[in-house]
């Protein structure tokens, strides 16, 4: 799975909606304004109802920490957690509580996330959207870079046999039942 950030495929809506917190030092966090910048699953047949926020320092023009969010909230791995895959400062631990308690507190932003979320995914499923110049070579390049990664050949690996097993299980034909008999 790969995701796209949210301003490449709407660059204007991005710019008004991105949500960006201004925080005084606090709790070991230093002072600064912290984008959420949002990314999104483009697979349209996935239905992750997911978003990546990857948390932006702007003064200290680096990556704070990058948060995994699920909007299903009865799901065991709802989070927001951090995401393990994505850098961390070492101060991110402190920051997604406070954004946890943002993600608590303000309802109108989650339903934001998710209008967001239904965006791409409408975007991704219809071969004649715009976004479609975007997508396509994203793909093409997250593609390759999965392919090429070492780190992920076990990953790889696993998915191969979840394939094979997959198919075995298709072509494999039905078991008989005998029927059972009444006394």
């Amino acid at each position: 799975m790969y995701l796209i950030p949210f301003h490449l495929l709407f660059p204007d809506l991005a710019q008004t909606e991105t949500r960006s917190l201004t925080l005084f030092e606090q709790a070991g966090i230093p002072a600064d304004k912290y984008g959420l910048v949002e990314s999104y699953c483009p697979d349209p047949t996935c239905d992750c109802q997911r978003v990546m926020l990857n948390v932006f320092a702007n003064h200290q023009e680096k990556q704070a920490a990058t948060i995994n969010y699920g909007f299903n909230r009865a799901s065991k791995d709802a989070g927001p957690f951090l995401d393990p895959f994505n850098p961390q400062s070492p101060y991110a631990p402190a920051l997604m509580k406070v954004i946890a308690r943002h993600l608590e507190s303000d309802a109108a932003y989650v339903l934001r996330l998710k209008a967001h979320y239904a965006l791409v995914k409408s975007a991704a499923a219809n071969p004649n959207h715009p976004a479609q110049k975007i997508l396509i070579p994203w793909r093409q390049k997250a593609d390759k870079a999965y392919a090429q990664d070492e780190q992920l050949a076990p990953l790889r690996e696993a998915e191969q046999l979840l394939q094979q097993f997959g198919k075995t299980l298709e072509q494999s034909p039905p078991k008989k039942r005998r029927p059972s008999r009444k006394k």
